[in-house]
């Protein structure tokens, strides 16, 4: 499972939401986003993978938390803990009005936390972006806070459909500033990491009869192949086309990378 040393273990967000009893989470493996494409903070029962509704995507917050609990817990028993655990999720636009208290990082080491085997700040440093706006930002500090620390390995968790669109990113980080090359990083895909180790329902947070039971390779492919997955790649594949023409929208930041 794990492919090389880790000495920062970064937990992308995907998004927080309210569950019905107004407790912020990380977000389901499923939620329906806002007419203007922005997470709508409130978590919605009853999403499907087979859904028409071109609001619902992937967002799978509550997953990468529990995936990077596993790879703790696994570098634990190893005695090989990282010395810091990053969670690169800061207070995007859909969380402004949000008290301050409120940021995306908090609800996922909530999540990882209760799924460790033992609290892994006795163990690790943890470093909340709380600033972060979006993956460039999430990329960028992640790779400059080890670079400045002189570590060399990074592991980077996060779900499935938004490996390849970090993988992107990753590459024009490298343009911008090469030192960076020197810095080992690996993408875990959360739901790869969790196979064999629970239901799909209580790993992912996803309640679908069309993907009941335990989550290994049989679930994945039918997650793969469902309409809700493959219309979210596809909004991955056009954020990765418009950051490789350099028209990528970074919100209010103006910031494109060189090409």
């Amino acid at each position: 499972m794990i492919k090389r040393p880790i000495d920062v273990l970064c937990v992308f967000g995907r998004g927080i939401e309210k569950n019905e009893r107004g407790i912020w989470q990380p977000t389901a493996y499923l939620e329906e986003m806002t007419s203007d494409n922005q997470h709508g903070g409130e978590r919605k029962s009853g999403l499907r993978l087979w859904s028409e509704n071109s609001q619902v995507v992937i967002g799978g917050a509550y997953a990468n938390a529990v995936a990077a609990a596993r790879i703790w817990n696994h570098l634990h028993v190893e005695q090989a803990w990282p010395s810091y655990i990053v969670f690169a999720a800061g207070k995007p636009e859909y969380l402004r009005a949000a008290p301050n208290r409120v940021w995306e990082g908090k609800p996922l080491y909530n999540v990882m936390k209760k799924n460790c085997i033992e609290n892994p700040h006795t163990l690790s440093d943890i470093i909340f972006q709380k600033d972060n706006r979006n993956t460039r930002d999430d990329l960028l500090q992640t790779l400059k806070m080890a670079q400045s620390r002189g570590l060399k390995n990074v592991g980077i968790v996060s779900v499935l459909v938004h490996l390849r669109r970090i993988a992107e990113f990753l590459r024009h980080a490298l343009i911008e500033d090469p030192s960076l090359a020197n810095i080992n990083t690996t993408l875990y895909a959360s739901e790869l990491v969790l196979i064999g180790t629970g239901s799909v329902r209580n790993l992912l947070l996803l309640e679908d009869p069309g993907v009941a039971g335990p989550l290994d390779y049989l679930a994945i492919s039918r997650i793969i192949e469902s309409p809700v997955f493959r219309r979210t790649a596809e909004k991955e594949g056009r954020g990765i086309k418009d950051l490789q023409a350099g028209r990528y929208n970074f919100g209010h930041q103006g910031y494109q990378f060189a090409k």
